[in-house]
């Protein structure tokens, strides 16, 4: 199952010019990306994959995505990026409202006026398979929406002024020299 869903899941991924979402550079994609890599190792000793999946996996780690890094004040963290681009509205948010105090997606949603009514909000302890925790997740993915909207229309016109790719432009310390140049 775990198979079938990383080949779904990566398939589509690969079909769209853009994956968003909330601190994938440093999980979500990463996480994939790694998980692909040691299922290959695996794979290289046991020889269980399909052929096609085989193929598909190494492509998709070579062609489609890369290990990368970030730097938070010095600190650097491992990322994996996905092509052709990748809008992570955490560093986006970092980069473009520094002055806010809050950059989870449940603190910038009502900030940038992203309003999901009668919002379901759990703690980790409370989530489970039922039909509470899938509204939670539904609403999480409607504030994802709206705050990559905002942010989107904010990072693309600033990344073709300066001719870098969102990933880069995010995560680099030096956003406000080049909202200055444009």
């Amino acid at each position: 199952e775990e198979m079938q869903n990383l080949l779904q899941f990566t398939t589509l991924a690969s079909k769209h010019d853009m994956v968003a979402g909330h601190n994938i550079l440093g999980f979500d994609n990463k996480q994939i990306h790694d998980r692909i890599l040691e299922l290959l190792r695996r794979d290289d000793r046991k020889q269980t994959m399909a052929p096609h999946e085989r193929e598909w996996f190494r492509r998709f780690t070579t062609v489609f995505s890369k290990p990368d890094s970030s730097f938070h004040f010095g600190t650097r963290q491992e990322t994996a990026v996905w092509h052709p681009s990748t809008l992570d509205t955490f560093h986006a948010a970092r980069k473009f409202y520094f002055f806010h105090d809050d950059f989870t997606l449940k603190g910038l949603a009502p900030w940038l006026g992203i309003d999901v009514p009668e919002r379901v909000y759990l703690e980790a302890h409370e989530l489970d398979l039922g039909p509470k925790t899938m509204l939670y997740n539904k609403h999480d993915v409607q504030e994802q929406v709206g705050i990559t909207q905002v942010l989107l229309a904010q990072a693309l016109p600033l990344a073709f002024a300066v001719n870098l790719p969102l990933e880069d432009l995010l995560v680099g310390g030096n956003t406000k020299m080049w909202d200055h140049m444009a």
